[in-house]
């Protein structure tokens, strides 16, 4: 099962933008600083509760393609800025949450440290065991590049700030990976994998918009990357936030099937020596003796074997869970012990 993915801070939602993203080939979009998208509700576009006065912009959204919205069971949201929806998958559900996280300068409410909690809160009580966990979203923190079970070698920043600290253990604590920073970027990609442009253009660009996913099924994740044709067509330059586009591809190991081997246990035994012989002997017998060299010889002989090999009662080998020593290597491994030790051979200590 494939399902496309994608997150784009929208900066307001006029028709333009609805009409783009309905032309475009994903299955779930994450759409942040939507103001306005309330009116446009409905099966294919889940909203939030409306935002404060305070907070016009603080609207976060999930479009859902005709595709994804029969898979839908559930979904719900944790005020404005956090929405998810849960969707029937086929070896596992998908608790996918889209979230707008506040920017750290702002000066009044929601701050950042308060929805990052709501953040922790919402995925600590809302999946169900076994889900695939994906977080969409314009995060507004910078993660630093390789941090073990956080991020991936192409994260654009060396060093994480405050934000990114605190999302980094709210990853840690969900068992989440940023899988856009998984992927190395395209020769063609202008930005590498940065996802934000100053308005002013005073700083360099940084990635703050991420894709994370839970890790047992980081490998699901096929691809990731950053474009920019949405903006451009938005706004007739790059500006502001590029859109992320994965693909989800679910899989699970393929189940070999296990092979089954003649009993040497039962050969060992002498009082099945006379069974096995028997067979051996219909066996020769059942085939004419015009071999003249030995290596004709020798392949009969083995055509023989395995034919007598089928009367013998087969068994299912499994994989020991725990690599084990004979007597004699655990013998020699405490002799060369005590001859460190200092203990001399031929002693009772010895």
């Amino acid at each position: 099962m494939s399902l496309g993915l994608a997150t784009w801070n929208t900066m307001g939602y006029p028709d333009r933008a609805r009409l783009q993203l309905e032309t475009l080939k994903q299955d779930v979009i994450g759409l942040t600083e939507c103001a306005g998208v309330h009116k446009h509700a409905g099966a294919d576009l889940l909203v939030g509760d409306p935002p404060p006065k305070s907070d016009p912009a603080g609207v976060a959204a999930i479009h859902l393609s005709p595709r994804a919205q029969r898979m839908v069971i559930n979904s719900g949201n944790k005020g404005s800025r956090l929405v998810w929806v849960r969707l029937s998958g086929l070896f596992t559900n998908l608790f996918i949450v889209c979230a707008y996280i506040p920017h750290k300068s702002r000066r009044q409410a929601p701050f950042q440290e308060d929805t990052l909690e709501k953040l922790q809160e919402l995925l600590t009580y809302e999946p169900m065991k076994g889900d695939c966990v994906v977080v969409l979203g314009d995060l507004n923190s910078k993660l630093a590049r390789n941090t073990a079970r956080v991020t991936g070698r192409y994260c654009i920043h060396p060093r994480a700030n405050k934000g990114g600290e605190r999302l980094s253990e709210i990853m840690l604590a969900n068992d989440l990976f940023a899988a856009s920073t998984y992927f190395c970027p395209e020769k063609s990609a202008p930005l590498g994998q940065a996802t934000y442009i100053s308005k002013s253009g005073g700083t360099k660009p940084s990635q703050i918009d991420y894709v994370l996913v839970s890790r047992k099924w980081l490998s699901s994740i096929r691809s990731s990357k950053v474009v920019w044709a949405q903006t451009i067509a938005r706004h007739l330059r790059r500006f502001d936030h590029g859109m992320i586009k994965a693909v989800l591809h679910l899989r699970i190991p393929a189940q070999k099937p296990k092979k089954s081997f003649p009993d040497r246990a039962w050969l060992c035994d002498k009082k099945n020596a006379p069974a096995f012989n028997e067979a051996y002997a219909q066996a020769r017998t059942a085939e004419p003796a015009d071999r003249v060299t030995l290596s004709q010889e020798f392949k009969g002989i083995t055509c023989f074997l395995r034919s007598a090999l089928k009367s013998v009662p087969s068994v299912t080998r499994s994989k020991s869970a725990k690599r084990t020593s004979s007597q004699r290597t655990l013998d020699l491994i405490a002799a060369r012990a005590s001859v460190l030790q200092g203990i001399k051979p031929g002693t009772d200590d010895f």
